[in-house]
C-alpha cells in the first residue's frame, strides 16, 4: 500500500495534469476541501471508498482512468496522464523542497526519533488582544522525513519538518481553507527527546490588512505517539483540540504554563508606533511600512535607492 506521502506526490500530479484546483477537484467528488487538502500534505491517505471518487472523477476527462493507476511510478502515471515531466512541474510535494532537504533526510535518520509525538504550542494571539493561546501540534515520522501538523477548530496547517545547522525549520499550509502559510524556526536538541521547543513563528494576520506578523513560540510535549510514523487518529485530535480550546477559554494558559515560558512568548519584539507604544509582535502594516512603487515611494527612499545605484556603480 502506498505511504500518504507517495499518494500525495500522485495526486499532485493528477492535478497539475488537469489543471483543477483542490477545491474544484472537491466540489466535484463531493469530498470536503480540508480533507482534499490533507491528501496533497501528504498527512492522510485516502480511504477505498473516496479514492474510487476520485478515480470517477479523473476518468471523466482521461477515460479509461482506473483504479490501478494509483499505484503507477510518476513516470508512468504522468505518461498515462499525458504529460511530459520533463518540461512539466514536479508535483509540490517534492519539487517544492530546496536542495538541503537532502541534508536534512540524513539528520532525520540520525536523530528524527527525538521530535515525534504531541505539543502543546504556547504563544500571543497574532490577530485581536495579543492574549496568551495555546494550539495543537503533532510530529511525526515519514521515512527519512519529519511531518508536521498545527491544528485547530477553524485552521490545519500541514508540511514538513527540516533539521538543518542545529535548527528545525518547518513550513506548512492550512489545508483547511487552501490558501495560508505558517513558518516556524526552532532551536533543536540532542541527546534524546524534545520535552521543550522554543523559536519563531511568522505568518500573515488573519486581520483586513492581511499583516506580516511574527512572534516568538513555545512548544512543550504534552503526550506520546501510539506509532510514530503515521498520524495521531482523529478521534483523539479531536479530543485534544477541545481539552486546549477550553484551557484557552478558561485563562487558564498562563497558570499552566508558568512564569518562565509566558516570559518567553510575551516580549515585547515589535517597531515603534507613531504613538510610541510598541507592538506585541513583530507587525509589518503597509501603513507603517516603505513597500512602494518608483511612483509612490517616498521620497526618502527615492532618494536612498539612488544612494545605493551610485555607491554600487
Amino acid at each position: 500500500m502506498q505511504s500518504a506521502r507517495d499518494f500525495a506526490a500522485r495526486l499532485t500530479l493528477v492535478l497539475k495534469a488537469l489543471s483543477i484546483s483542490r477545491a474544484r477537484l472537491a466540489a466535484e467528488t463531493g469530498i470536503d476541501k480540508s480533507i482534499v487538502g490533507r491528501w496533497c500534505a501528504g498527512t492522510y491517505a485516502p480511504s477505498a471508498h473516496n479514492l474510487e471518487r476520485l478515480t470517477q472523477a479523473i476518468a471523466l476527462r482521461r477515460p479509461g482512468f482506473t483504479m490501478v493507476d494509483w499505484d503507477l511510478e510518476l513516470p508512468a502515471l504522468a505518461a498515462r496522464l499525458g504529460v511530459n515531466l520533463d518540461v512539466a512541474p514536479h508535483p509540490a510535494s517534492d519539487g517544492w523542497l530546496p536542495v538541503s532537504a537532502a541534508q536534512s533526510a540524513r539528520e532525520v535518520i540520525r536523530v528524527g526519533d527525538f521530535y515525534p509525538g504531541l505539543y502543546v504550542q504556547i504563544r500571543r494571539r497574532i490577530t485581536g488582544a495579543p492574549e496568551l493561546f495555546a494550539g495543537l501540534i503533532t510530529i511525526w515520522r515519514d521515512g527519512d522525513t519529519l511531518v508536521f501538523s498545527y491544528s485547530g477548530p477553524f485552521w490545519s496547517f500541514q508540511g514538513r519538518l527540516l533539521i538543518l545547522q542545529h535548527q528545525l525549520f518547518a513550513v506548512g499550509e492550512d489545508a483547511m481553507v487552501g490558501e495560508g502559510l505558517a513558518f516556524f524556526v526552532l532551536n533543536s536538541v540532542s541527546g534524546g527527546a524534545a520535552l521543550v521547543l522554543d523559536g519563531v513563528m511568522s505568518s500573515v494576520a488573519g486581520d483586513r490588512e492581511r499583516v506580516p506578523t511574527a512572534c516568538p513560540v513555545v512548544w512543550l510535549r504534552i503526550g506520546d505517539l501510539d506509532d510514530t510514523r503515521a498520524p495521531v487518529d482523529a478521534a483523539r485530535l479531536e479530543h485534544l483540540h477541545a481539552a486546549i480550546a477550553a484551557q484557552v477559554e478558561a485563562g487558564a494558559v498562563a497558570v499552566l504554563s508558568g512564569t518562565a515560558i509566558v516570559a518567553q512568548v510575551t516580549a515585547q519584539v515589535g517597531p515603534m508606533r507613531a504613538d510610541g507604544g510598541v507592538d506585541a509582535h513583530l507587525r509589518m502594516p503597509a501603513s507603517r511600512g516603505f513597500t512602494a512603487t518608483a511612483r509612490d515611494a517616498s521620497t526618502e527612499v527615492v532618494a536612498a535607492a539612488a544612494r545605493w545605484r551610485a555607491a554600487l556603480a
